[in-house]
């Protein structure tokens, strides 16, 4: 919607119909790509002046009346903040909608980019929210069925997918119990080492970190508060998820194989889930 042609008519006429044409652009544009869950234009007040929802392999139009302002959330303010032709990638949470986290929850990670008149006024921004679970339905796929667990952690060592679900999403939910907690040593070694293993109490631990953005894309820490700003902004370089698995071992030193194809593993789900956003990009 960046690059419609409709879009400096309706900043010059606020047009009904100019508006209608965005509607169709966006509806077309969802259709086509089928990986986003929204696809939307919001002013520069925060409200949503174009919103199309993906659902059940079409794109649907959301009402004007059922339509929010989104001007307290954190990917609204930081994309403001860009400049022309920068693109914001929020962190991977949850979907809020009308204040409250969403259930069945709905893993997101959104990208935006702000929009300008001619004259280069700020108005508004476009923003595409990319269904998680397509991440995590990968993550399952690409696990071989004789290696444990792949589970995913986010910078700050939160659960995003884990062998308990019960784990996931904690920092949305007010949970402090993270993988640090949990294994600090571990943790510790994972924060030095950005892919690794390690024995540890006969549990064979493996991890690879995922850098999924390309340097020059924006982001910033986020908030699970659906008023809150971001704490503070964060590079394409800080951005990342760790996948680790852990396998129990009845031996002290398993072999070198064995070893070596729970690392490539984790190697491999790490380049491809780091593929996948950046194709989603």
């Amino acid at each position: 919607v960046s690059h419609s042609v409709h879009l400096p008519g309706f900043f010059a006429t606020q047009a009904p119909d100019e508006l209608v044409q965005l509607e169709k652009d966006l509806a077309i544009f969802v259709e086509a790509k089928q990986i986003y869950d929204q696809a939307r234009f919001i002013d520069e007040t925060g409200m949503e002046r174009v919103r199309v929802d993906f659902a059940d392999g079409r794109a649907k139009l959301v009402a004007q009346d059922k339509l929010q302002n989104k001007g307290s959330r954190y990917f609204f303010t930081d994309t403001m903040k860009l400049d022309q032709g920068e693109i914001f990638v929020s962190p991977f949470d949850l979907n809020i909608e009308g204040g409250q986290i969403e259930t069945p929850y709905k893993p997101m990670i959104r990208l935006a980019t702000p929009l300008f008149d001619p004259s280069g006024q700020r108005r508004g921004i476009t923003i595409l929210n990319y269904y998680g679970n397509d991440i995590f339905s990968r993550l399952n796929t690409a696990q071989d069925n004789n290696v444990a667990f792949i589970e995913l952690l986010n910078r700050d060592g939160f659960w995003l997918k884990s062998k308990q679900p019960g784990r996931e999403w904690g920092f949305m939910l007010g949970k402090k119990a993270t993988f640090a907690t949990e294994h600090p040593d571990i943790w510790q070694r994972m924060q030095s080492e950005p892919d690794g293993q390690v024995m540890s109490d006969s549990v064979l631990w493996t991890w690879s970190r995922i850098h999924p953005l390309q340097n020059g894309l924006r982001s910033a820490v986020g908030s699970h508060l659906p008023a809150a700003p971001s704490a503070a902004a964060m590079s394409a370089a800080d951005y990342h998820w760790i996948a680790v698995s852990q396998v129990q071992s009845g031996i002290d030193a398993p072999s070198q194989l064995a070893m070596a194809s729970r690392y490539a593993l984790l190697w491999s789900v790490a380049l491809l889930l780091a593929w996948i956003v950046s194709w989603a990009i």
